[in-house]
Formats: structure tokens, C-alpha cells, sequence
């Protein structure tokens, strides 16, 4: 369970383990488990600790949080999946890494993220949704995308198109796709019809 809230200059992300807060100067604090954030914490903490400064948006999942700086920089840390290469055996990021730049949008979901950069591609980690057995880079996964909706278990994304159109991608459970079929496993990117 996720949820943001806006009040004026101050923003809050709660998910189930952890709450996350951008203050009007653009300084990060967070509170709870899995939010540690700074090498120099190293444990969770039950009240409000800053963890970073020149932050504009941050995305929460159960256990990993994704953060764009200022100056457009994306930097992820937490357990499982948060988009960097990652050797055998797994081992949780708790310090802030940068996973890269000239990033305009992030939403984590459960095991991994999506990223609209500057150009207005849209990248995903792991690129396909079947895939949660391991931590690959983002990819490039598609052009010209104005806005993006993802499921809070990265099953189905939604995404919107600069010239209006709308294209949706993956597990197809209950026709979630929108593409006139019941088909599981329907992971080809779908344009919806434009009379929708």
C-alpha cells in the first residue's frame, strides 16, 4: 500500500513500512524501517531523520525508495529491485547511487520502476515485467511518451503517448490491457483505440 499526499509546498509518501516527506526547501526526511538512506545511518529509525537535500520528487515502494534531485539526477536505494547491475549473491542497497540522469518522472512498483528521462523516453526496470528474478539496468523501452501509469506490482503499464495516443503493456489478467482480449501473457505494447 502506497499513498502521496500534496499539502502546498510539502510532499508525503506513505508506503506500509516507511513515510517519506520533501520539506519547502526541498530537503528530504524519512521515518520507519527499509528508509535508511545515508551511510552513516545504518539502522531504521522511528522519527523524522533528513536524508538528503535538492530533492523534487520521491517514489516509494514497500521496501525501496527512488529520488530526483534538482538537477535531474535519479538515485534509488532499498531492497530487491531498484535498477542497478547487481552481482550473485543480492546484496541491499541502503546508501543513495545514482542510476541516472536527466530524469523528469519515477514510479517504483513492487520489483522495480519506470522513468520518464528529458528526451521523453520511458525506461523500465527489469524492462519486461516477467521478469523479477534479478536486478537488471533500466531500458529503453519506449519513445515519445508523455505520461506513464504503472501497476503497484509492475503487471500492466499505461502509457501515454506526445501525440495522444494510448499503449498499454503486460500480463493481460482480466483483459486489464484494454485490447479486446482475455489473453494472458500479452506483453507486445497494444495502441488502444482512438474512439476510446
Amino acid at each position: 500500500i502506497t499513498m502521496d499526499f500534496l499539502f502546498s509546498s510539502v510532499q508525503l509518501h506513505y508506503a506500509i513500512n516507511h513515510t517519506f516527506l520533501i520539506d519547502e526547501n526541498n530537503a528530504l526526511w524519512a521515518w520507519g524501517v527499509y528508509c535508511r538512506g545515508a551511510q552513516k545511518l545504518e539502522k531504521d529509525y522511528p522519527t523524522p531523520t533528513k536524508i538528503m537535500e535538492n530533492v523534487v520528487s520521491v517514489s516509494v515502494s514497500d521496501k525501496s525508495v527512488a529520488v530526483i534531485k534538482e538537477d535531474g539526477s535519479l538515485w534509488t536505494w532499498g531492497l530487491g529491485t531498484v535498477g542497478r547491475p547487481s552481482e550473485y549473491p543480492f546484496t541491499d542497497e541502503w546508501v543513495p547511487k545514482k542510476l541516472m540522469d536527466h530524469v523528469i518522472y519515477a514510479k517504483l512498483y513492487g520489483n522495480g520502476g519506470v522513468a520518464i528521462t528529458e528526451d521523453h523516453t520511458l525506461w523500465r526496470w527489469p524492462a519486461d515485467s516477467r521478469v523479477n528474478s534479478y536486478r537488471p539496468e533500466p531500458a529503453a523501452i519506449m519513445e515519445d511518451v508523455a505520461k506513464v501509469a504503472v501497476s503497484e506490482y509492475g503487471g500492466v503499464t499505461c502509457a501515454l503517448k506526445q501525440d495522444g495516443t494510448v499503449w498499454t503493456s503486460g500480463d493481460n489478467r482480466n483483459g486489464s490491457l484494454g485490447n479486446g482480449s482475455l489473453e494472458y501473457g500479452t506483453y507486445e505494447w497494444t495502441k488502444i483505440p482512438e474512439d476510446v
